[in-house]
């Protein structure tokens, strides 16, 4: 088959982008460029490629075909041209990190993972409900998330590679820090600071303080897991949050559990991918490096 790679790059770049306009900058070419090359493409393969809504470009399901198949060539192709060229660094496939794991969990391990192999990997970060969507997607091949429900793992393989620790925090001095009296009263004159839904923290408040979610007299969302700890700090409320994200402020007594041996639940840290669909090379060296350090 006579066939242009680069249309499928720049396919691939739509579809990392989700517009059309954020690719062509990203890519350093027009708009119109780039959807002359995906015009060429669904001209090529019949089908149309891509649902083009006011917000996003989303992918049609002929499209999340394409896609996962463009994202193994150009994989294997950029494989070949670090072989032939002897490159000395090489660029391991996107993978999607929920906020927690991405933040506290992932980075030494990819840096540990870059100097063993001279592969440069890059991570996006989102909350688990949608580092799950960029999986079924395909818009990374594999991710890395906190807990979710078993009917959303429904079309994944996952594995668990981790633990950490949820508990409910309050900034030194706070006066319900060291009591283990406390009752429904205790909540009433506290905010509580929540991640938006979507994020498997707010699943897990929400689940921990369900006996007393309904007494807090104001009831706080932050879109940013550090918004949130740098507010527990500044005494602006309570929160639940990880004990991998307060690490210093805990050794450095700034932050506290409140009743640690009632306000705490454990939480597993999964790899998941696409079931059915094995990982090749780079992303299958990734996948199992990270499967192995637990």
């Amino acid at each position: 088959m006579d066939f242009n790679l680069y249309p499928l790059k720049v396919f691939g770049e739509v579809v990392r982008a989700r517009s059309l306009t954020r690719a062509a900058v990203e890519l350093g070419i027009s708009q119109p460029a780039v959807s002359a090359h995906i015009k060429a493409l669904e001209s090529k393969f019949g089908e149309q490629l891509l649902q083009r809504g006011v917000k996003e470009t989303r992918l049609t399901p002929f499209g999340q075909e394409v896609h996962a198949q463009a994202l193994v060539v150009l994989l294997e192709l950029e494989e070949l041209h670090s072989m032939v060229s002897g490159s000395s660094r090489r660029r391991a496939p996107i993978i999607g990190a929920s906020t927690t794991p991405g933040a506290f969990w992932l980075p030494r391990r990819l840096a540990k993972f870059q100097r063993d192999h001279s592969i440069l990997c890059d991570c996006q970060i989102a909350d688990s409900h949608q580092v799950r969507s960029w999986v079924l997607e395909r818009r990374v091949l594999f991710g890395l998330v906190g807990e979710l429900p078993a009917t959303d793992l429904q079309g994944l393989e996952s594995k668990e590679i981790g633990r950490d620790s949820l508990q409910l925090m309050a900034p030194s001095g706070h006066p319900l820090l060291g009591r283990k009296d406390l009752t429904d009263l205790d909540f009433r004159q506290q905010t509580l600071l929540l991640r938006p839904s979507g994020s498997s923290t707010r699943t897990r408040a929400e689940s921990m303080l369900s006996s007393v979610l309904g007494h807090f007299q104001r009831v706080v969302e932050l879109n940013s897991g550090e918004a949130i700890k740098e507010a527990v700090l500044a005494g602006l409320g309570l929160a639940v949050l990880s004990t991998w994200s307060v690490q210093r402020e805990l050794q450095e007594r700034l932050i506290a559990p409140v009743d640690p041996n009632r306000w705490i639940q454990l939480r597993p840290i999964y790899l998941i991918r696409r079931a059915g669909r094995p990982l090749k090379g780079q992303a299958a060296l990734l996948w199992d490096f990270l499967a192995e350090s637990r």
